[in-house]
């Protein structure tokens, strides 16, 4: 079953939830749901228009700073992968970001040369790829770093 759209749309909580109790892969699904949940109660949740079903978090600038990448996969992104914005205003300091990104590369593991990127990058890990103990680490690291 494909999750993409025909054409962009807005992807809600309750379309996500649903989609995320329904996929495949539970793991995935359940830690999805947790983080969406999660950012839902804090605040911090940013809802996507896009093909592909995903959500943001909000960084403590009440900008994005992580997209959440489809449990399914797609032409570019491998299913359940985080995508970390790393354009330093998007962050109170260059060295608040560069914390962020040396913790969550060490989880996620992202290819290129953390300095070489200009935009942002996608980790090659999922989230169904990490540990009981790194996801608990995750979830920390997003509860400091958040809105």
């Amino acid at each position: 079953m494909s999750l993409k759209a025909k054409k962009p749309k807005l992807w809600s909580v309750d379309e996500l939830e649903r989609i995320y109790k329904t996929t495949p892969n539970k793991k995935l699904g359940e830690r999805l749901l947790y983080v969406l949940k999660w950012a839902d109660r804090k605040g911090s949740l940013i809802e996507d228009r896009r093909y592909y079903p995903q959500f943001g978090l909000r960084g403590k600038s009440g900008i994005r700073i992580m997209s959440f990448w489809s449990p399914e996969k797609h032409h570019t992104n491998p299913p359940g992968s985080v995508h970390i914005f790393i354009n330093p205003q998007l962050y109170a300091s260059t060295k608040e970001r560069d914390m962020l990104l040396e913790k969550l590369n060490k989880l996620l593991h992202f290819s290129d040369d953390l300095d070489k990127l200009n935009l942002g990058k996608t980790s090659e890990k999922s989230l169904a790829d990490l540990s009981e103990d790194d996801f608990s680490t995750f979830l920390g690291i997003i509860e400091e770093y958040s809105y």
